[in-house]
């Protein structure tokens, strides 16, 4: 909020350690206005990073960590379609139905969340197996098996430094992407992968 303007300053609050089986709660919303300068996708844009790499092994100018991005899609206008609870990989793969999905962003069967009002978005994940997406107690998202994409520049790297291809932990991090968002409640609830 104390931008004068948004310069492509793309920000990530981390969680300390790294998770691998657990569920997230968010309620969350978002606010006026968005940062002056930011890119027009960014409009009440952000979301949840997870599986990600450690913030000390990213480059000086990577925009996002290698990770797996559960989106908080929001909009102010009823005639505009934006569905909630889309998945994104940057630098990452995952799969639907046992098919790889290469594309950056996946989208939902999520409602289209309109105006200021509070969402409660639940992230389920277990480790290397199935993640799931719930927007106010409707699931919208389903997916698994996370991977490195071999063919990202900041993955390559982080393969050629000894990481597993096979995703199955990391770090969480809050998303920044220019658009002002209020949480009334962040959970984290450890389990086990057969929970």
């Amino acid at each position: 909020d104390d931008y004068e303007s948004f310069g492509d300053r793309f920000g990530h609050l981390f969680f300390e350690g790294t998770y691998s089986s657990y569920d997230l709660r968010a309620v969350y919303r978002f606010i006026p206005s968005q940062c002056p300068g930011a890119p027009e996708w960014a409009f009440r844009n952000n979301g949840i990073m997870f599986h990600g790499q450690a913030p000390a092994t990213m480059g000086l100018d990577q925009s996002f960590p290698v990770s797996i991005e559960a989106q908080f899609l929001g909009s102010t206008d009823p005639e505009v379609s934006r569905p909630n609870g889309a998945v994104c990989t940057p630098g990452t793969i995952v799969r639907i139905d046992g098919e790889p999905r290469a594309e950056h962003c996946i989208a939902s069967n999520g409602p289209t969340s309109i105006g200021d009002h509070w969402v409660e978005f639940v992230l389920k994940v277990r480790g290397h197996g199935r993640v799931e997406h719930w927007i106010d107690g409707t699931l919208v998202h389903t997916y698994g098996a996370p991977t490195l994409d071999e063919k990202n520049v900041d993955a390559s790297a982080l393969i050629a430094q000894g990481a597993s291809i096979e995703i199955d932990r990391g770090t969480i991090s809050i998303q920044a992407e220019s658009h002002p968002i209020q949480f009334k409640t962040l959970e984290l609830r450890i389990v086990s992968e057969q929970d």
